[in-house]
């Protein structure tokens, strides 16, 4: 019977004599393993979820347009985020919607709180507002937490399907745009006590114990604000309150149309030297596995020596974090930006090209590209993308140098603007920013 199949198989692509794979099986063969090694790609540089995005767009998009459509108590309510990290992103979110400055937190990094004051105060000017609807949302574990500088840091991030509409005051949609891929990121600091910094501890603030300023009693600051037992005073220490530093909107994957462009060409390549493989087979058996092997090994090759690359090029600068590049990124183009109509700015998807050091310093070459919404006096949003190169420098060992950086000597606070006098320890009075130069932060080289 086994035998009966194999010559089956054979007659089935053989023309001549001594002849065993002709032109139409020679292109099935290599149609088929072309069309495998693609869908085998995919699984491994994406999910299934965006896997299925693709191939059921439309079907997919609807049902998660229809489920952001649903009511909620607030923005992010019932997407599976923890209370803590929610309000977090609606701290945000929800002056953006609300069109109302007032509603931003009262502690915020001095340039994010105009970047974000300027976009509110145009979004007024053209009598239009922000709308966000969220689906899907993904966010593993909770805050990623880290200390530097006498500063307690947290960073959480957020990623799914979001929908931003631009609406009027009177409900009109004029502009909506889905994200698929959509990609949510808030940096948070707050001051560290002298003594918890002295007992290296890693949480902070659990039993911070103050003194009511009326009647002078003993209470535990567990909450933003407590009332005092005794005489009912109101109590808030928001000099250990979180500040906000950073917030990024970026699409993961951008460019839809960028991907199916390369995967074309790998499956294309795949193909065609595969199917010269096959053909190579009436000559040489080994020449025509070696081929097709080839053919196979090249695409592998060339998506593993890419990300290792990344890899070996993010161990090179210490403590390297990609999110706090693009939001000095951000921040440095931002600052040489015409902010007549610009409305918002933001960094997709960052690849480093080269890293070196001189002496202190680090200096990296990027490749990223840069997205810019407009809103002229139409009060029609234009979107334009820019792909640029950069490059960036900072402090090789940022921590080191942190410690041996010069006093601000201006009476604006750096970090939230307020006005101050540098204490003995040379802190802001009112965030507790350490007012040295931070030569950590990541700069446009000259």
């Amino acid at each position: 019977m086994g035998v009966w199949k194999n010559d089956l198989l054979i007659k089935k692509f053989r023309v001549n004599k001594g002849e065993y794979m002709n032109f139409e099986g020679a292109f099935t063969w290599a149609l088929g393993i072309a069309t495998l090694c693609m869908v085998l790609f995919i699984r491994a540089v994406f999910d299934w979820d965006f896997v299925i995005d693709l191939l059921c767009s439309k079907i997919r998009r609807s049902k998660k347009l229809k489920k952001m459509m649903e009511e909620r108590e607030t923005i992010l309510a019932g997407q599976g985020l923890s209370k803590e990290k929610r309000q977090a992103f609606e701290e945000v979110l929800i002056p953006l919607t609300k069109g109302d400055k007032n509603l931003l937190p009262s502690r915020m990094d001095k340039i994010f709180r105009k970047e974000t004051e300027n976009q509110l105060q145009l979004l007024k000017d053209r009598g239009l507002r922000l709308e966000f609807y969220f689906a899907g949302v993904s966010s593993s574990g909770n805050f990623t937490k880290w200390n530097d500088g006498g500063r307690e840091w947290r960073e959480a991030e957020l990623e799914g399907a979001i929908l931003e509409r631009f609406v009027t005051s009177s409900g009109n949609i004029i502009q909506e745009i889905y994200h698929n891929r959509g990609v949510m990121t808030i940096r948070q600091s707050r001051r560290i006590r002298h003594d918890d910094r002295k007992e290296k501890k890693q949480q902070y603030y659990e039993d911070l114990s103050i003194y009511c300023q009326s009647c002078g009693a003993e209470l535990m600051l567990n909450t933003q604000e407590v009332n005092c037992p005794y005489c009912g005073a109101v109590i808030s220490r928001k000099f250990f309150d979180w500040q906000m530093e950073s917030f990024d909107f970026y699409t993961k994957i951008s460019e839809t149309g960028e991907i199916f462009l390369l995967l074309s060409a790998l499956w294309f390549f795949i193909f065609i030297v595969s199917w010269i493989g096959f053909l190579l087979y009436k000559i040489s058996l080994i020449a025509s596995i070696i081929v097709v092997l080839l053919a196979i090994a090249f695409p592998v090759w060339l998506l593993w020596h890419g990300d290792r690359q990344q890899e070996n090029l993010k161990k090179q600068i210490v403590r390297y974090s990609e999110s706090y590049l693009r939001t000095c990124i951000n921040e440095a183009l931002w600052q040489k930006e015409d902010k007549q109509n610009l409305l918002s700015f933001g960094i997709d998807k960052i690849k480093l090209k080269s890293v070196n050091h001189k002496g202190d310093k680090t200096y990296i070459r990027l490749k990223t590209t840069v997205s810019k919404t407009f809103l002229p006096n139409t009060g029609k949003p234009i979107h334009k993308k820019e792909r640029m190169i950069l490059w960036m420098e900072r402090a090789k060992y940022p921590e080191r140098v942190r410690n041996k950086g010069k006093v601000f000597e201006e009476k604006e606070c750096p970090s939230c603007g307020a006005n101050f006098m540098p204490d003995e320890n040379n802190n802001c009075s009112y965030c507790g920013y350490g007012l040295r130069v931070y030569n950590g932060k990541w700069k446009l080289s000259e």
